[in-house]
Order: structure tokens, then sequence, then C-alpha cells
């Protein structure tokens, strides 16, 4: 819901669209049924992928695979954390990351702009 609220100009002039599919499989059937794959089209082409992938995660509540598609070798892991009773997601690079980084609307354009500089524009 976050997502579509920071872009909803972006959305209402057509310059994104967003899609939700059901996962193709899950952990357990109640997380199958309640949960789906977010589709982030930019433009005319590139796509941006949000896949839930569980919640039983070691330190964190939730964890949703994103990536660029196409390079999922190159995803960005976002936890849903929890600090004094109130919930955030986190964006996690790698594993050996030390930094907290606040999934929020500033820091998903710096990775969208990363990823299309990087995957859709010619050097």
């Amino acid at each position: 819901n976050d997502i579509e609220k920071w872009f909803g100009e972006y959305i209402d002039q057509g310059y994104m669209t967003i899609e939700y599919r059901q996962p193709d499989d899950a952990e357990c059937e109640a997380f199958l049924l309640e949960t789906n794959i977010m589709e982030l089209y930019l433009g005319n082409g590139p796509t941006v992928v949000l896949e839930p992938f569980g919640i039983n995660i070691i330190g964190a509540f939730g964890k949703i695979d994103m990536y660029f598609r196409g390079h999922r070798d190159e995803e960005i892991l976002l936890l849903l954390i929890e600090n004094d009773e109130q919930f955030h997601w986190e964006l996690w690079k790698n594993r050996k990351q030390k930094e907290q980084i606040l999934f929020n609307k500033d820091s998903f354009e710096k990775i969208l702009d990363t990823w299309l500089e990087k995957w859709t524009f010619p050097n």
C-alpha cells in the first residue's frame, strides 16, 4: 500500500503500473492464500518484483525478495523488523550488512535509479 501511495502520481499519469499475482508455492497454505507478489512496471518495459518469501525468518517477522526482472541474482532483501512493538521494513543488500537502512520512498527511489541506470541505459 505504501508503494502505491508513494508513486500514486506516476501511476495516475501512466508512468508506472502495478500488478499483483499469487506465488506459485509457499511455506504454508495460509501464507499462499494471503500473500501476493507485486510487479511494478516502470514505463513500457523494466519491472521491479517484490516477492514475499516467508514468515519464518531468523531475526525478522517476514522477508520479501526485491529484484529487477532478469537480475534476480542481485536481489535486495526487505525484512520486517519489530522494535519497541513497532514494525518497519529494512533493506538488506547482503547478509554482511551492518548498517540499518529503512525501506521508505527515498531509499526505494535510490534503488530504482541505480537499477535503471545499470540495466536500461546504454553505457
